[in-house]
C-alpha cells in the first residue's frame, strides 16, 4: 500500500531534484528514512492520569502505541532517578510516516497562530528537527477532551548527500522555511 503523499514525491519531486541536482540513480535521491515524534512528561510525571491521557493523544495523532522512555542517569535538581519513565517516542515509518508528514505540512504547521515559517537549520547529515509547544493544533485532537497541552519534538531524518539536498528536497514537499534566515540562534525550531 502506497500513501498519496509519496506517490506525489515519486512522481512530482524526484524528479525536480534529480535536474537541480544532475542526479542519473534513482538510489541517490533523498529521502526520508523516519519521523520520530517524542513529548516529555515534564511536570505531571507524578500524576498518572496525565501520563495516560498523553499517551493516548500522542496514539491518537500517530496512529501507532507509543513506548516509554526511561531516565538514563538520575539528576537531584530535577528530582530524577535513573530508569524513572519521562517521556513517550514514536518511530514513525512508512504509510503513517507519509500521513503524518502531509498533515503536519498542510494542517498542522498553517493552523499555529503568527506562524512566519521555519527556521532551515538542518544538522550534517541533512536532518531536521522541531518542536511544537501545543499539541492541539493537530485536527485529530478535539478541544472538548483536551485537558493539558504538550510540547512536541518532531525529528524528520533524511536519507541525502548533504543538508542542501534535505532542504531543496523538504521546500519541494511543501515545508514552510522563512524565507530570509538571518538569525544567528542556533539550536531547534520551536513554534
Amino acid at each position: 500500500m502506497i500513501s498519496n503523499f509519496k506517490k506525489f514525491i515519486i512522481e512530482k519531486i524526484n524528479p525536480l531534484v534529480k535536474v537541480e541536482f544532475n542526479i542519473s540513480n534513482n538510489f541517490e535521491l533523498p529521502k526520508i528514512e523516519k519521523i520520530t515524534i517524542n513529548s516529555g512528561y515534564g511536570k505531571f510525571r507524578q500524576e498518572k492520569e496525565m501520563v495516560r491521557k498523553l499517551g493516548q493523544e500522542l496514539a491518537t495523532l500517530t496512529g501507532q502505541k507509543p513506548v516509554q522512555v526511561k531516565a538514563k542517569k538520575s539528576i537531584a535538581g530535577f528530582k530524577l532517578r535513573q530508569g524513572e519513565k519521562v517521556a513517550y517516542l514514536v518511530t514513525l515509518r512508512g504509510v503513517k510516516m507519509y500521513d503524518f508528514l502531509s498533515r503536519l505540512i498542510n494542517v498542522a504547521l498553517p493552523s499555529i497562530r503568527d506562524f512566519r515559517g521555519l527556521n532551515s537549520r538542518f544538522d550534517r547529515q541533512g536532518n531536521f528537527s522541531l518542536g511544537i509547544k501545543d499539541h492541539a493544533v493537530f485536527p485529530e485532537i478535539t478541544f472538548e477532551d483536551l485537558s493539558q497541552s504538550f510540547n512536541l519534538g518532531i525529528n524528520i531524518n533524511i536519507m541525502a548527500k548533504n543538508s542542501n539536498q534535505a532542504k531543496f528536497f523538504l521546500q519541494k514537499i511543501g515545508m514552510p522555511f522563512q524565507k530570509n534566515t538571518t538569525t544567528k540562534k542556533q539550536g531547534t525550531n520551536i513554534i
